[in-house]
């Protein structure tokens, strides 16, 4: 490649870097949307990450004294404020957004090494963090819980009547890792499940997808009925039917891994 293709693809590149922008966290996202995006990231496994002006130990501390202080606050009757709540989180929204753009700093450069935009993804994507787009909202959040022996409660936010939730766990060696083997696959109508005879001590892997119910349509054209002045078509029946195509990965979409370790 000659000089002037080389400016011309790093020109390309330095135009595209405004792609590469960080979700920073706000005080608008849920305290429990916070909490679960501060503990996925990861950046000391990636050797262009390994300096962050906030560790991952760090980080994930203080997301989990912002989720006792919460959990506190909503206790029956509750021993935190929430004041004290405001206060946690802020200071984990700072922590956040200091690790998040110096991930974005990094991932530029590495856009700018390697002459691709999307070796800069890789990074943010890769430590756990997620690129800004357009009308982006903050992920839906899917809390597990361990707080009795050999337990875990999974809950989130029910999406519509008649809606199904599926959960996949199973150990793993770290939070970050997905684990490898997947225990039984749950399926409740229930938004929030209670697990129990797990092994004490032990670091899970938790994820979800819904299903939400197929709506009534009709299943031919129908038949066309003329009424004097009107002509209108009428289906000769109706019925709900889910489509399953072989050779598919998989068919649901799954939410990002949610990692605890249980009591």
């Amino acid at each position: 490649m000659n000089w002037i293709s080389r400016w011309i693809v790093l020109a390309i590149i330095v135009k595209n870097l405004p792609l590469i922008v960080v979700l920073l966290a706000k005080k608008t996202w849920s305290t429990l949307t916070l909490c679960d995006d501060a503990q996925h990231i990861h950046t000391s496994g990636n050797p262009l990450t390994n300096t962050p002006p906030v560790t991952d130990a760090a980080l994930h501390q203080q997301a989990t004294v912002t989720l006792n202080t919460y959990d506190a606050y909503k206790a029956v009757p509750p021993t935190a404020t929430k004041s004290q709540v405001t206060t946690q989180k802020n200071i984990l929204i700072n922590m956040f957004n200091k690790v998040a753009l110096y991930v974005q700093s990094v991932a530029r450069d590495a856009a700018i090494a390697a002459g691709d935009v999307t070796a800069g993804i890789t990074v943010v994507s890769g430590v756990g963090f997620k690129i800004k787009k357009a009308a982006v909202k903050a992920t839906k959040f899917f809390r597990v819980v361990s707080k009795i022996v050999g337990t875990v409660d999974i809950s989130t936010k029910a999406v519509a009547l008649k809606a199904g939730y599926i959960r996949q766990y199973g150990p793993t060696t770290a939070k970050g890792v997905p684990p490898t083997t997947l225990s039984e696959t749950v399926f409740s109508l229930e938004s929030s499940v209670h697990i129990n005879n797990l092994k004490s001590g032990t670091i899970y892997g938790f994820r979800e997808a819904i299903i939400l119910p197929v709506k009534k349509i009709p299943v031919n054209p129908g038949t066309v009925i003329a009424t004097g002045k009107t002509v209108k078509a009428t289906a000769i029946f109706s019925g709900h039917k889910a489509i399953f195509t072989e050779g598919v990965a998989t068919h649901y979409v799954w939410s990002e891994w949610v990692y605890v370790v249980v009591m």
